[in-house]
């Protein structure tokens, strides 16, 4: 599944979370529970910002672009940076 870096510029915070490509995520509480973090004192509702997609490093050879898939394998969320220490990886 590919990797994307959302940014919420109301609390300067970055995620990166995997999602298939048919899907899509705006705000900041739908980022936060893609990412299996807590919303906090920012609104839910606060929009977020695509920043980067990075391909599918999954060794399985699942179909990222089917979105009636069904994964068995474990695309774990990568952990929370903050906006000065998000680098690639």
């Amino acid at each position: 599944m590919p990797r994307y870096e959302y940014f919420c510029p109301d609390n300067g915070q970055s995620f990166i979370v995997r999602h298939c490509q048919s899907e899509s995520i705006r705000t900041w509480g739908e980022l936060c529970k893609a990412a299996s973090a807590e919303v906090g004192s920012t609104p839910g509702d606060a929009l977020v910002e695509q920043r980067s997609q990075m391909p599918c490093t999954c060794a399985s050879g699942c179909d990222c672009h089917d979105h009636h898939h069904d994964h068995k394998h474990n695309h774990s969320q990568l952990p929370v940076l903050s906006r000065d220490t998000a680098t690639e990886g």
